[in-house]
C-alpha cells in the first residue's frame, strides 16, 4: 500500500504540475517528509494522507488506487 500511495502521489502531483514545496505549503508538512513518502521510504498516517489528498483536490481513495487505474496511470 505504501508503494501504491507513493507512485500515485507522484503521478497526481506531476499531472497537476504541483511541486513538493506547494504540497508542503498546503498541508503544513515538511518537504523531506513529502519526499520520503513519494519515494516509499516511510508510511504516512491517514490524517496526513488526507491532507495531501485535499492539497491535490482529490478524495483520499484516489491515492490508494494502483497506477494504471484512472488518472496518472
Amino acid at each position: 500500500m505504501r508503494q501504491i500511495f507513493a507512485r500515485r502521489l507522484r503521478a497526481e502531483r506531476d499531472a497537476r504540475a504541483i511541486t513538493q514545496k506547494q504540497i508542503c505549503e498546503r498541508t503544513g508538512l515538511g518537504q523531506p517528509f513529502i519526499s520520503n513518502v513519494e519515494r516509499g521510504k516511510i508510511t504516512i498516517s491517514l490524517d496526513n494522507a488526507g491532507k495531501v489528498a485535499a492539497a491535490l483536490g482529490l478524495p483520499l481513495y484516489k491515492l490508494l488506487e494502483p497506477c494504471g487505474h484512472g488518472r496518472g496511470g
